[in-house]
């Protein structure tokens, strides 16, 4: 308990400053998640310098799934890439320096030795960053070689190694959390950790489940042309958020960000990597009035030079949180 409410106090900090109503809704989720997305993608780390005042790199967090703790759970079922991410930080945290390895302690378990949401792929931004910045400090950040400090794809090579990151699930729940948090601020309420209960444990099967259902958190949108920012983008394996629309010739196109293992090229980076965790990503309906189902979209990210089809983006369904439908309509709030 005491570490999901460090998480809702750091979601408090960073809640976006009061604004008056009516004010427009969507443009204020948009900016808000983009200011989310790039929290992740360019975190800030103090390196050491030559000159009088220390450099600063920035650092996208990767992504990680799961616990080392799913290993000894034999009612777990985990998919083969699931199973080899886990089985390597687990190997790794084993066989880490002695300085490592009581860092890591210290930053990935409670005193009781209970893990905390950094150690399960759930961390945050300021989380991640409060526990590399203490590991560059602390000189257990492996550099290249001739490299008298690490850089930046050195820290999220570490990260990777000793498994610190955020899954799809942990980035949709943070983000929702915080345009919740930024609903009641918007209205002058005050805020509470009741906030978060709005939202509660997110895994993309359950969503995908109360979309379908209509009977938990989620309500179902049917078509894309009616997704608005702050929806979800579900199937049972995975879950992202709309940003905004846009209207081309082409069909209608929905601007998403999310958190995914696939490969990519991280903001300030050349190579493409695997885990490439939080990520900006584009999706083309042809069909704007017609179900995802029943149409091929075409997807484009961000190392992508045109969009391309794509028949497993029809298994994807649209949800909105009941909780910022429901303030919206309170507000008579601006499309």
């Amino acid at each position: 308990m005491g570490d999901i409410e460090q998480q809702n106090r750091e979601f408090a900090q960073q809640t976006p400053a009061a604004q008056p109503l009516p004010l427009d809704w969507d443009a204020l989720v948009s900016d808000s998640l983009n200011q989310f997305l790039h929290a992740f993608q360019q975190i800030p780390i103090r390196v050491p310098s030559t000159q009088a005042e220390a450099n600063i790199i920035y650092v996208h967090a990767p992504y990680m799934q799961g616990s080392v703790a799913w290993l000894k759970d034999g009612q777990k079922r985990l998919g083969d890439d699931v199973l080899a991410r886990l089985q390597n930080v687990a190997a790794a945290r084993m066989q880490a320096p002695e300085a490592t390895r009581q860092l890591l302690q210290q930053h990935l378990y409670t005193a009781e030795g209970q893990e905390r949401l950094v150690a399960q792929g759930r961390a945050t931004s300021l989380a991640i960053q409060q526990l590399l910045q203490t590991a560059v400090y602390a000189h257990v950040v492996p550099t290249k070689a001739g490299n008298r400090c690490p850089d930046a794809q050195d820290c999220r090579a570490w990260l990777q190694t000793y498994g610190i990151g955020v899954d799809c699930s942990a980035f949709v729940q943070q983000a929702l959390t915080h345009l919740v948090k930024a609903s009641n601020h918007a209205t002058g309420k005050e805020q509470s950790a009741i906030d978060a209960d709005a939202v509660g444990w997110i895994r993309s099967v359950t969503v995908y489940q109360e979309v379908q259902q209509g009977n938990g958190r989620f309500t179902a949108i049917h078509t894309p042309q009616d997704a608005r920012p702050g929806d979800v983008l579900v199937c049972p394996g995975h879950i992202r958020m709309v940003v905004r629309g846009e209207t081309a010739v082409t069909g209608h196109i929905l601007h998403l960000v999310e958190s995914t293992s696939k490969e990519g090229v991280p903001l300030g980076c050349q190579l493409i990597t695997t885990d490439v965790g939080p990520q900006s990503i584009q999706v083309t309906y042809p069909l704007p009035q017609k179900a995802i189902a029943h149409q091929t979209p075409w997807v484009k990210r961000p190392h992508d030079s045109e969009f391309h089809p794509d028949a497993q983006e029809s298994t994807y369904i649209l949800g909105r949180l009941k909780t910022l439908a429901q303030f919206v309509d309170d507000n008579g709030l601006r499309l």
